[in-house]
Protein backbone atom coordinates (compact mmCIF):
# COMPACT_ATOMS: atom_id res chain seq x y z
CA UNK A 1 0.00 0.00 0.00
CA UNK A 2 1.50 3.43 -0.92
CA UNK A 3 1.67 6.25 1.86
CA UNK A 4 -0.85 9.26 1.81
CA UNK A 5 -1.24 12.34 2.56
CA UNK A 6 -4.51 13.80 3.41
CA UNK A 7 -8.01 11.97 3.19
CA UNK A 8 -7.61 10.66 -0.33
CA UNK A 9 -4.02 11.82 -2.02
CA UNK A 10 -1.07 9.40 -2.98
CA UNK A 11 2.39 10.14 -3.49
CA UNK A 12 5.77 8.63 -4.45
CA UNK A 13 8.46 8.72 -2.04
CA UNK A 14 11.29 8.86 -4.82
CA UNK A 15 12.77 12.32 -3.77
CA UNK A 16 13.83 12.44 -0.24
CA UNK A 17 12.68 16.45 -0.05
CA UNK A 18 9.50 15.67 -1.18
CA UNK A 19 9.04 12.57 1.09
CA UNK A 20 10.21 15.56 3.82
CA UNK A 21 7.98 18.27 2.99
CA UNK A 22 4.85 15.18 2.83
CA UNK A 23 6.24 14.32 5.93
CA UNK A 24 5.95 18.05 7.42
CA UNK A 25 2.27 18.16 5.96
CA UNK A 26 1.07 14.70 7.41
CA UNK A 27 2.63 16.19 10.95
CA UNK A 28 0.08 19.24 10.38
CA UNK A 29 -3.08 16.89 9.56
CA UNK A 30 -2.35 15.13 12.07
CA UNK A 31 -2.38 17.74 14.74
CA UNK A 32 -5.34 19.03 13.41
CA UNK A 33 -4.24 21.95 11.15
CA UNK A 34 -5.88 23.22 7.84
CA UNK A 35 -3.19 24.14 5.27
CA UNK A 36 -4.55 26.88 3.47
CA UNK A 37 -1.88 27.61 1.31
CA UNK A 38 1.68 26.24 0.45
CA UNK A 39 4.23 28.57 -0.99
CA UNK A 40 7.67 26.81 -3.05
CA UNK A 41 10.07 29.88 -2.86
CA UNK A 42 12.35 29.58 -5.94
CA UNK A 43 15.29 31.04 -6.82
CA UNK A 44 15.19 34.30 -9.70
CA UNK A 45 16.90 33.45 -12.90
CA UNK A 46 19.36 36.68 -11.74
CA UNK A 47 20.30 34.77 -8.48
CA UNK A 48 20.79 31.32 -10.55
CA UNK A 49 22.92 33.75 -13.14
CA UNK A 50 25.13 34.91 -10.29
CA UNK A 51 25.06 31.90 -8.04
CA UNK A 52 24.87 29.01 -9.93
CA UNK A 53 24.41 26.66 -7.28
CA UNK A 54 20.70 27.87 -6.66
CA UNK A 55 19.43 25.63 -10.65
CA UNK A 56 18.77 22.76 -8.45
CA UNK A 57 16.23 25.26 -6.60
CA UNK A 58 14.27 26.00 -9.99
CA UNK A 59 13.76 21.97 -10.07
CA UNK A 60 12.48 21.44 -5.91
CA UNK A 61 12.25 24.17 -4.14
CA UNK A 62 15.47 24.27 -0.59
CA UNK A 63 12.09 24.79 1.76
CA UNK A 64 8.28 25.40 1.92
CA UNK A 65 6.30 27.56 3.35
CA UNK A 66 2.95 26.47 5.20
CA UNK A 67 -0.19 28.85 5.76
CA UNK A 68 -1.49 26.97 8.42
CA UNK A 69 -4.17 27.31 11.18
CA UNK A 70 -5.81 25.19 13.97
CA UNK A 71 -9.72 25.52 14.09
CA UNK A 72 -11.02 25.78 18.01
CA UNK A 73 -13.41 23.06 17.82
CA UNK A 74 -13.55 19.87 15.44
CA UNK A 75 -16.40 21.31 12.79
CA UNK A 76 -15.48 24.97 13.50
CA UNK A 77 -16.13 26.72 10.11
CA UNK A 78 -12.45 28.64 9.32
CA UNK A 79 -12.81 31.16 6.78
CA UNK A 80 -9.58 31.64 4.46
CA UNK A 81 -8.56 35.50 4.46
Amino acid sequence: MKPRIGPDVPFSLDDSRVARDRAASDILFGAGFLIRRLREPRPSADAVRKIPTLEDGLRLPSFLIFDAIKPRSPGTRVDPD
